[in-house]
């Protein structure tokens, strides 16, 4: 981990701390070792007689070596330096590990969960390395501990000349961790295929748009009704002092794994500056120029473009290794497109200076990865198959086709994007389903489409990427509608708003390419109305709200260059004004049964069931959680995601109920949650469709580690011409065992008699009866924990007294 800090409490001046042997001269004196894998010998030293080695070839275990403790305080910086030597031909990882505690000698851990630690994996030659970290809060000693990665085998390490100092803030400042790079393969494209891309390519550059002087097409934007929207939204931007993301902000997360604090500042700066480029080009009078150009200043400026949870080691905050994530390649997209629209209007030394730190940020970065074949661990997405890799792809493809004059140099990023692409589109299951949920598909397919159309634009029609994965991306497109309960209502599975909704912005795309995937039209709104944010900013929460179209646009522009400037008329004429949504859909392979009342027009209730596993992209542990709805109006609901901290996506993450199984209307077996893993599965057994009547039921024994348990399952029957929905479950174990299930919902929800309960809310009302032959049930509401409001509520339904074999039977009307 890498640390600079300003923020630690005063000190002093900096100080070694007194842990003795560091230099291990004195063999194993003040040390604590194991059973043979850590040894002190002569043929580890890196200076005097001796060294440390540890050579590890357990399959199982691996090694522990401990340092007496210190005391140390929190807050604090503290650097260990030392020399490491771990030859080319080993194998394995071993980390150099702070050990902070506590007064009641807890190991305190970072505040995503995870533990101090500084992992090697070769260095060839000897070389010193310094490890920074700032003591957690509450830290009274620290110690040190080496220890190589359970299972790690064919191991060989030798460390020497340790040193542990406290450093002054004046030291701090600049104190960083070495950066030992991690690298893994990345497919090189052929020079055969880089040259056919050339070819492609015309000489002229591809631009997001026409420039400000274009005045007969911003004109014709300037008459919609909502530009002046826009422009007064402009103006009171001017009139609201924009808050600085300082060092301190930025360096906030890696003190407390808040992201809210400077996230919620950074995803001003986008929607606002768009809005005053917009506004410029609408009026051409010269207004919002001055704040444009002060603000590009200030983002040259800037030490890291990234989001501070996505710069873990601090790589970009130091300029030590700068590389892209989903918040910068968007600023770089931004970038280039008001760049592209103002033209001249910027001042040329300006533009220059931001394509420098768009090819330095972003570009180059990229770029070295297509020419080596080797890719920093930190550019993950570019082999990655969740909606990051989408999202940067367009973001970096876009960004090199606008700004790189060289067609060569443009073919390497053509290819590259063909190479990430494929991984990609294996994030979906073959039936299209998308286990990131609603919002990322909209936000990784989205992508995805607006790539699709940038390519097919800037090679002037002759390379289309949709083409060969045509079948694929055809299912792909059809989850947007295949996933929706009505057509206001989608199920929040996985890290999901609970007002999660297909981005207009995105089955407008799929309606050009895709239509068939579409029941009905989807009829554009004028222009600047659905290609630009509508974006207010609460200056008392410090926050910012989004009242309209969501998802795509919100964090950059792709779409505004693609669906602005044109009529998506001509594609909507091609599909009926309006359609009922199937009675159906099905994912087999996603493992997602939607059920809807088709043209039973008496029946206003729709079910969402899910099996899937638990290994998912933004996974929850919820095999077998439901939404069930009235109209428009979930009653019993998926509660969706948490709020975002730097645990959300660590080690502690399912010890949030919302991404456990006690925060879904699942089982809870033998006192024990759902298990974590895609051998955590649900499967369903049986599923029989039928305009009258839909039955199918999910095996979900695979979920719970419990031995007893013999079988679990959960049959849904939707009775759509009787408007009824029954789930039951069913349940076996070779010993008594404690089982029961819950609902989760955010309505009020009311017991009128034994069993029977009455969930409420402002528009819509359901009644539930819950039963069961095989024992008397206790029900209990409760309130999630969570930071999200307002907070769901758990109607847990317990049997009494342990059973070996039990139904519980839950009807809906």
């Amino acid at each position: 981990m890498m640390i600079l800090s300003s923020l630690c409490l005063p000190c002093l001046a900096s100080s070694n701390l007194p842990l003795a042997n560091l230099d291990f001269e004195q063999g194993m004196a003040g040390w604590t070792g194991d059973n043979g894998k850590s040894v002190v010998c002569p043929q580890a030293a890196h200076s005097g007689k001796l060294g440390l080695r540890v050579t590890d070839n357990d399959p199982q275990t691996g090694s522990s070596f401990r340092s007496q403790t210190v005391p140390a305080c929190g807050e604090e910086t503290y650097r260990l330096r030392f020399w490491a030597h771990i030859p080319k031909e080993t194998s394995g990882l071993i980390g150099v590990y702070f050990i902070f505690k506590d007064e009641k000698g807890n190991t305190l851990a970072r505040p995503d969960g995870s533990e101090y630690k500084f992992t090697l994996s070769c260095v060839p030659d000897w070389q010193q390395l310094d490890y920074v970290e700032i003591a957690p809060p509450n830290t009274v000693s620290v110690s040190l501990w080496i220890h190589s990665f359970n299972a790690t085998t064919g191991l060989t390490a030798d460390f020497d000349d340790f040193e542990l100092a406290h450093l002054s803030p004046q030291e701090a400042q600049n104190a960083c961790s070495t950066w030992l790079p991690v690298k893994a393969p990345f497919p090189k494209s052929s020079p055969q295929r880089i040259a056919e891309l050339e070819a492609m390519l015309p000489d002229k550059l591809w631009k997001p748009g026409p420039t400000i002087h274009d005045r007969a097409t911003w004109g014709r934007l300037a008459a919609d009704p909502a530009a002046h929207v826009i422009i007064s939204r402009a103006e009171k931007i001017l009139a609201t002092p924009q808050q600085p993301l300082t060092d301190e902000l930025y360096l906030e997360f890696h003190r407390t794994g808040i992201r809210t604090t400077y996230e919620n500042i950074y995803h001003r700066w986008e929607p606002e500056i768009q809005t005053l480029a917009v506004a410029e080009c609408l009026e051409d009078k010269g207004r919002f120029l001055p704040e444009i150009i002060r603000r590009l200043e200030t983002l040259c400026g800037m030490r890291s473009w990234l989001m501070p949870a996505h710069d873990k080691e601090l790589l970009n905050f130091h300029n030590i290794q700068c590389y892209a994530d989903l918040g910068c390649s968007a600023r770089g997209w931004t970038v280039m497109s008001i760049d592209a629209w103002l033209d001249d209007k910027l001042p040329q030394p300006l533009r220059e200076r931001l394509r420098k730190e768009i090819q330095r940020r972003i570009l180059q970065p990229c770029l070295d990865v297509f020419r080596s074949g080797e890719a920093i661990a930190e550019l993950w997405w570019m082999k990655g198959t969740n909606n990051w890799n989408a999202v940067c792809t367009n973001n970096v493809t876009g960004m090199a086709l606008a700004l790189i004059p060289d067609k060569h140099v443009r073919a390497e990023f053509l290819a590259g994007m063909e190479i990430s692409n494929q991984f990609f589109l294996t994030g979906f299951s073959p039936d299209g389903y998308c286990t990131e949920g609603v919002s990322y598909w909209g936000f990784g397919f989205g992508h995805f489409l607006a790539l699709a159309e940038t390519v097919l634009q800037a090679t002037d029609g002759k390379l289309d990427i949709l083409k060969e994965q045509y079948p694929l991306l055809e299912k792909v497109a059809r989850y947007g509608t295949d996933i929706q309960l009505t057509r206001h209502l989608s199920p929040p599975f996985a890290d999901c708003r609970l007002t999660v909704f297909p981005f207009k912005e995105v089955l407008l795309l799929i309606q050009r390419r895709f239509p068939q995937a579409l029941t009905q039209r989807v009829n554009p709104d004028t222009p600047l109305g659905y290609t630009m944010p509508t974006f207010e900013y609460d200056a008392v929460a410090h926050k910012p709200i989004f009242c309209g179209s969501s998802g795509l646009v919100l964090e950059h522009i792709p779409c505004f260059g693609l669906l602005g400037f044109g009529d998506e008329n001509r594609y909507a004429a091609a599909l009926p004004e309006s359609a009922p949504l199937p009675e159906h859909s099905f994912f087999p392979t996603g493992g997602v049964v939607i059920c809807r009342p088709g043209d039973h027009s008496a029946n206003r209730l729709s079910i969402a069931l899910k099996g899937g596993h638990n290994a998912e992209h933004h996974n929850h542990n919820d095999i077998g959680s439901f939404v069930l709805a009235v109209g428009d109006e979930p009653l019993i609901q998926d509660p969706g995601r948490e709020e975002y901290s730097g645990q959300t996506f660590g080690v502690a993450r399912y010890t949030f109920p919302l991404m456990n199984s006690w925060g879904h209307s699942v089982p809870f077996v033998a006192g024990k949650l759902q298990k974590t893993g895609r051998q955590a599965e649900g499967i369903f057994t049986t599923t029989s469709f039928s305009p009258e009547k839909d039955v199918v039921v999910l095996d979900m024994k695979a979920a719970y580690d419990i031995p007893q348990l013999q079988k679990l399952t959960r049959t849904m029957t939707y009775d759509r011409k009787n408007a009824v929905i029954t789930i039951q479950d069913d349940v076996e174990f070779t010993s008594p065992q404690a089982v029961g299930t819950a609902l989760i919902s955010f309505a009020d929800i009311h017991e009128t008699a034994s069993g029977l309960f009455v969930f409420k809310n402002n528009n819509e009302t359901l009644h539930a009866s819950i039963s069961s032959t095989d024992g008397p049930l206790l029900f209990n509401v409760t309130t999630l924990k969570t930071q999200i409001s307002p907070k769901p509520r758990r109607l847990g339904i317990d049997f009494q007294s342990p059973v070996t074999h039990a139904t519980i039977t839950m009807v809906f009307k």
